[in-house]
């Protein structure tokens, strides 16, 4: 697997009207512009809501530099505390991660469906590029997106010039309650 960037992208969608999830869907591509994210003081953890501030996740850095993200509804637990990580051929992400940046934005998208209850559509969310830096200085970026109904994410790897990466392993958990 040649690449100079890598994304993953994971989009699950919640069916708040019942509180279940409802679908776990593999994405591709998202764009490059992220999120409105509340921060606390603490650098190791970070809050993103929901426009409506219903939905809310947090990201948070453990003593050994983990990253670990946690979904909540209403202040109910719909993801358990579950880890992010990638090992690649060049280097791991998995500890002794530090954050090293985070620019917010809100993305907001009028569109039309062909088919449906409600023609005419707008999409709201707050969105969120956090950047890590692993023990070695390498760079990684989560990509996070909190609208009214769905979180998503995705990671950004960047490759120094002209470097063939290759993905070992992933680490992303999704730790459901029991």
């Amino acid at each position: 697997l040649r690449i100079t960037q890598i994304f993953l992208a994971y989009l699950f969608m919640f069916n708040l009207r019942v509180h279940t999830l409802a679908t776990l869907m593999l994405a591709a591509v998202f764009s490059a512009c992220l999120t409105l994210l509340s921060g606390c003081s603490d650098k190791k953890k970070l809050t993103l809501t929901s426009p409506d501030g219903t939905l809310q996740v947090q990201l948070n850095l453990d003593a050994k530099g983990r990253a670990f993200y946690t979904v909540l509804k209403n202040g109910q637990t719909l993801l358990n505390p579950s880890q992010l990580g990638l090992k690649l051929n060049t280097g791991e992400f998995v500890e002794q991660l530090t954050l090293t940046d985070v620019q917010a934005n809100t993305v907001k998208d009028n569109y039309r469906l062909v088919a449906g209850k409600r023609r005419d559509n707008t999409y709201l969310a707050n969105e969120k590029i956090i950047s890590l830096k692993n023990a070695q200085g390498k760079k990684l970026a989560f990509a996070l997106r909190v609208s009214i109904d769905a979180v998503a994410f995705h990671y950004r790897i960047f490759a120094d010039s002209h470097q063939e990466q290759s993905l070992q392993t992933e680490l992303t958990q999704f730790a459901l309650p029991a």
